[in-house]
């Protein structure tokens, strides 16, 4: 019996060995950034957040919900914003993370009209309950959920190709971004 244990122990232990986890960290940028690198960031995510937003246009105007049909309108983007394809490709995500969480909160509000527009039906008879029904009804029809946009600078997704976060040993910083810039080869590290 002890040694049926001991195996299933082992093979616990090599399951949690090949799992890997992905960790989503927000590191703020230190106020002692030069003005130069805080420009850069600065007009870097504009451009995505612009991109953001011209991904959000299409996809509300054809109706995109795959990530095959998204990436047709890929090359029109970059033209457009200047970026590079791994900037695009994270604006695409998020403008298709935005479309779809769109999507789904209207399903579900077309449902609960559905629902109250069959009760109203079926209580025809009383005029109390119609009443409270279709009250509620048009409070529901109030609460549609608008198309989505972008307001606010939206925030850069780091991958491999963007950038990665890097830890060093100097006692005023200890960690740092690196992150592309726009020109080919080209690299800053922002603490």
């Amino acid at each position: 019996m002890n040694w049926m244990a001991e195996r299933m122990a082992e093979n616990a232990l090599k399951v949690i060995k090949t799992v890997t986890i992905i960790k989503t960290i927000i590191l703020p940028v230190s106020p002692e950034i030069t003005k130069k690198k805080l420009n850069y960031i600065e007009k870097l995510s504009a451009r995505v957040t612009y991109a953001v937003s011209l991904y959000l246009d299409i996809l509300i105007k054809n109706d995109i919900i795959t990530l095959s049909e998204a990436n047709k309108y890929q090359e029109v983007v970059a033209k457009k914003t200047g970026l590079s394809s791994a900037f695009v490709q994270c604006a695409r995500d998020r403008a298709l993370e935005i479309y779809k969480s769109y999507k789904k909160l209207h399903r579900e509000w077309l449902k609960k009209a559905k629902r109250l527009e069959k009760a109203v039906e079926k209580a025809k008879g009383n005029k109390s309950k119609v009443r409270k029904l279709k009250k509620k009804l048009g409070r529901l029809k109030e609460r549609e959920p608008s198309l989505p946009t972008v307001k606010r600078k939206q925030p850069i997704f780091f991958d491999k190709r963007i950038g990665s976060i890097e830890f060093s040993n100097c006692k005023k910083f200890k960690v740092w971004a690196k992150i592309s810039t726009l020109k080919r080869y080209e690299t800053i590290y922002i603490p």
